[in-house]
């Protein structure tokens, strides 16, 4: 394909551009001959058929291919070699001569005038049409010999006047090539930076639109397109006013403002563009408000991810008892190897800061740390929580689907912490993935591979749930293939008051108080109390004494709570020997009124789940499973 159409008006200008092109090598140039009408329809036939980038003719041809065909062109101006070719022409200069012609070609004979002589007038006109009444005009005058461009030489001679042709000289030729080859090459600069631009704006997410200062969109990215699509906005010419409520473009900048476009919420931003200073367009770009809550939502959901380390190594374990020392020397070796661990403790002996640690200390520490609390979650929910489920799998499940713990741990370490709450009916499921290695979410059809290291923990004796049929057999030979064992705090009184002086500096730095200091006295205190929440209660012991700048409050904590249980057990008695509002309905079955005296003692304790399970004497797997859905955390 040729780049550049040349269209010749004369045989001469027609030899004189195939010269220069064959002299300096314009291999992208095609020349054609053909003079007004005649070279525009033979031009138009040309593009239809090569589309060409850039035109070049002359004089009347140039102005019809100019207001014809929608492409740049290039003039051939009238030179000086070109007025002086003519200028010999003339056979003698005494002879009055009218130079007609588009005011180029007049201004290019008046520039001659300090260098030639003779006596000329000058005939201006401004379409081909006007060129018999110029010439006749001249004849009337007396003037007969009329220099002009092929049109003005043939009519002069068909009014019996002499014409004389201002032809274009070669390097008048070369100059209109050398000039369309330098907009060739600017074109396609502009063209490389345009697709430049279109490319950028096109990996954009968001809908992108540029329009200049009446609104007129001049570029748009893929996403765009589609939008325009949808919203059956014509092409040609769009405005950004079809598509958003925008009544003028302004130099504003504005941001994240919330614009409905055919009932659906887009944010919308736009940003003010500048040439050479001055406003130029403005640039819009335009977001699903879903997909941004859907993308803040993964955002989250990869934030937690990344947020599933642990944070604890063994020399983090504040001790100085031997007991300590064995349960981490066990542990150091444990985390060496991939078995799972079972911990037992109470609550509060520190359960999780060693499985911390031992994930810390082992192969799988870069990997993820994932804890759950079994006993916290809901049963309906427990399932989803552990192996994830799909999109639509259930009411209210997320439209993309949920990863499981399992997945969510994939080499790391899950951590299940009181594995003893977990209902049976699900011990089974974990036991298969535990022992599969693999995992299946609600709704789904594939198999996951995941690589996880379990590690349990319970406050409850598991061997003795196990004989009484509460914990399944098979998952807790699983589970506990290696046991450790954390002593209450009451076990080892060595460790009361490191572990009251660590609390004391830890919260006085995190509240900006002046470091309290335990007196002998105090010390005393500490090391002979009954610890039942273990260090757990320590804690909250130091934390409370730093906020109130005193240890009071260590003397005073075991009467409070001494009140609290004799509150509790005379609502017991209150609530057990028959309560205004409380009746049982003989026809119902044991098993509803069951039901309804359960639901009774959970209203009427504020939904307090440690209240109803104590009142009732029954763990939370229970309650959660005969109040179902109507239990509120």
């Amino acid at each position: 394909m040729k780049e550049i159409l040349f269209v010749a008006p004369t045989e001469n200008v027609y030899k004189n551009a195939m010269e220069m092109k064959r002299i300096y090598n314009f291999g992208n140039i095609d020349i054609i001959k053909g003079i007004l009408a005649e070279g525009l329809e033979a031009a138009k036939a040309y593009c239809k058929k090569h589309s060409p980038e850039i035109l070049i003719s002359r004089g009347g041809t140039y102005s019809m291919l100019r207001d014809a065909i929608p492409l740049p062109i290039v003039e051939i101006k009238v030179s000086a070699s070109d007025c002086i070719a003519a200028y010999r022409e003339l056979e003698t200069f005494d002879e009055k001569v009218a130079i007609v012609g588009y005011n180029n070609v007049i201004n290019d004979f008046l520039m001659m005038q300090g260098i030639i002589r003779g006596n000329f007038t000058y005939m201006t006109f401004d379409s081909p049409e006007e060129i018999h009444d110029v010439i006749k005009k001249c004849r009337e005058q007396g003037i007969t010999k009329i220099v002009g461009d092929v049109t003005v030489r043939d009519i002069a001679n068909e009014l019996n006047c002499t014409g004389i042709l201002i032809d274009s000289q070669p390097e008048s030729i070369l100059l209109a090539m050398q000039q369309a080859q330098s907009m060739l090459e600017a074109s396609k600069a502009q063209i490389r930076k345009r697709d430049e631009i279109k490319n950028v704006i096109d990996s954009v997410g968001e809908a992108v639109f540029y329009t200049d200062t009446k609104g007129v969109i001049k570029l748009r990215n893929k996403v765009a397109d589609k939008l325009m699509s949808k919203l059956v906005v014509r092409d040609l010419d769009a405005r950004i006013s079809e598509i958003l409520p925008i009544r003028e473009i302004t130099e504003d900048k504005t941001t994240g403002v919330v614009c409905n476009v055919r009932g659906l919420k887009y944010i919308v931003n736009s940003s003010p563009t500048y040439e050479e200073g001055r406003f130029s367009g403005k640039v819009f770009s335009l977001q699903r408000s879903d997909d941004i809550m859907d993308f803040e939502q993964s955002l989250r959901r990869s934030a937690d991810k990344k947020g599933f380390v642990a944070k604890y190594n063994f020399e983090d374990i504040i001790h100085v008892s031997g007991k300590v020392d064995a349960v981490i020397e066990k542990a150091k070796k444990f985390a060496l190897v991939d078995s799972p661990i079972l911990i037992y403790g109470e609550s509060g002996t520190g359960k999780e800061l060693l499985c911390q640690s031992i994930h810390n200390y082992s192969k799988r520490h870069s990997g993820p740390f994932v804890a759950i609390n079994c006993a916290a979650i809901s049963p309906s929910l427990i399932e989803s929580e552990l192996f994830g489920y799909e999109a639509g799998a259930f009411t209210n499940a997320h439209k993309n689907g949920k990863a499981g713990i399992f997945e969510l741990a994939h080499n790391g370490t899950l951590f299940l912490d009181e594995i003893s709450e977990l209902p049976v009916e699900m011990q089974s499921r974990l036991l298969r993935a535990i022992q599969e290695k693999q995992v299946m979410r609600i709704g789904g059809e594939k198999i996951i591979p995941v690589n996880v290291r379990i590690i349990c923990a319970a406050n409850k004796n598991l061997h003795s749930m196990m004989k009484s049929g509460g914990f399944r057999p098979d998952l807790y030979f699983r589970v506990s293939t290696l046991k450790l064992k954390l002593p209450a705090l009451n076990d080892r009184p060595e460790d009361i008051i490191p572990l009251a002086d660590y609390f004391l500096r830890d919260y006085s730095k995190k509240y900006g108080r002046a470091g309290l200091e335990l007196k002998d006295e105090e010390k005393a205190y500490l090391m002979k109390r009954r610890y039942e929440g273990n260090i757990r209660e320590l804690e909250g012991l130091m934390e409370e004494s730093v906020v109130l700048d005193s240890f009071e409050n260590i003397y005073t904590s075991e009467n409070i709570y001494s009140s609290e249980d004799d509150a509790l057990t005379c609502k017991d008695t209150e609530i057990k020997t028959g309560i205004e509002g409380l009746y049982f309905d003989e026809s119902m079955s044991l098993d509803e009124n069951e039901e309804a005296y359960i639901k009774y003692i959970y209203e009427k304790t504020g939904h307090s789940v440690s209240e109803t399970t104590a009142i009732l004497g029954i763990s939370r797997t229970t309650l959660w499973r005969k109040l179902g859905s109507s239990a509120n955390t």
